[in-house]
């Protein structure tokens, strides 16, 4: 007498099945801790890199930040100046990261030049309002504008010209009006010119 045995395919399906949700369930569930991680790290910058077009995205991304300068780092005798003298420290502004302390940025330079020797160039005030851009591969960092100003220096190779001269006030709803530079002057409050005069 041959015996058969029957196999229960109707289990062997559901522990499969069972196997493959549990699976699938600690997939997702690794999915959104590494999203949170991940937001938790980059803060609210992390709506930058989601809304830039393509290509744009992840790391490289340059980030915009508002913040302060915390410090300056013109004192030769700091400790810190060997590292990063000629350069500031800016604090972020707690509304712009996900971090409970506060974020500050050490070695944050004037302008993107390399050197700051010659040119244009701006010092920000102690605890004045900055915006700088963050390379978030390399994270160099520079200042882009500033609130106030401790130092404003232009060196030029040929001229420079400072003034402000008040004019007629533009009427944006008269097509006859003239454009901004043929309105009529009113009043010059400061006019400063230099220029090289070659004498043979």
């Amino acid at each position: 007498m041959t015996s058969v045995k029957l196999i229960n395919h109707s289990s062997s399906t559901a522990d499969w099945n069972y196997s493959l949700n549990m699976k699938n369930s600690q997939d997702n569930n690794r999915r959104m801790i590494q999203e949170a991680i991940r937001k938790i790290a980059l803060g609210r910058s992390i709506e930058r890199i989601e809304m830039a077009p393509g290509g744009m995205g992840g790391v490289g991304t340059a980030r915009m930040i508002h913040g302060y300068v915390a410090k300056i780092h013109d004192d030769p005798g700091d400790e810190e100046f060997a590292d990063y003298g000629g350069t500031v420290d800016v604090g972020e502004y707690p509304d712009e990261t996900a971090s409970a302390g506060g974020i500050i940025h050490k070695g944050v330079l004037l302008a993107a030049a390399r050197n700051n020797e010659g040119g244009f160039l701006i010092v920000p005030t102690l605890f004045s309002e900055v915006t700088i851009v963050l390379d978030a591969a390399t994270r160099h960092a520079y200042i882009v504008n500033y609130s106030h100003a401790e130092t404003i220096r232009m060196e030029a190779h040929s001229e420079v010209s400072i003034g402000m001269t008040e004019t007629e006030a533009l009427d944006p709803d008269n097509d006859s009006s003239p454009d901004y530079d043929e309105l009529e002057p009113k009043y010059i409050y400061l006019n400063i010119k230099s220029n090289t005069t070659n004498n043979p």
